[in-house]
């Protein structure tokens, strides 16, 4: 991933519980990834990015088309709360980095479809529908190659803010 995004990831809500599991997990596989911990209070932000390591604390703006980060250069944006205005989306739409929102309610799935639509090759974007963008998924099909034949996996999950 260094070789690929050599700008930092902006975690928008990465001071939440579910933000900041990612980017400790970030900061565990991507040392050298720089990291945007994005939020509405500036201090939680910055010790949120002092706890991670490699990384700042920057306050968003949904409202702002910049997100209010300027000409701040940011190589991907991943949402981790309901984001009703799509503002990551336009965002990475518009600087042609790839997005993903962990957060995508039945109510965003068709404007990110749309959005996909106007401009298919401006950048990646993940429709993360399901939990997590299926992160249960990935991880149980990795897991599932080792056996030639299964019958049934059921996952369960529980996220609780006594895990920070």
């Amino acid at each position: 991933m260094t070789q690929l995004i050599s700008e930092p990831i902006l975690l928008m809500g990465g001071t939440g519980a579910i933000g900041r599991l990612s980017a400790r997990a970030l900061r565990t596989v991507y040392p050298d990834v720089t990291l945007l911990i994005g939020g509405r209070d500036l201090v939680k932000s910055r010790q949120v990015a002092s706890e991670i390591g490699q990384a700042e604390g920057v306050v968003i703006d949904p409202r702002a088309d910049d997100l209010g980060l300027g000409d701040r250069r940011v190589g991907a944006v991943a949402v981790f709360y309901a984001d009703e205005r799509l503002a990551g989306l336009r965002f990475a739409q518009g600087r042609r980095v790839p997005h993903l929102s962990i957060s995508s309610g039945v109510y965003e799935i068709a404007p990110e479809v749309a959005t996909y639509m106007h401009s298919p090759n401006a950048a990646a974007i993940v429709l993360g529908y399901e939990w997590l963008v299926g992160a249960t998924t990935v991880a149980s099909l990795a897991c599932a190659k080792a056996f030639s034949k299964i019958d049934k996996i059921t996952i369960g999950a529980l996220v609780e803010r006594r895990w920070l």
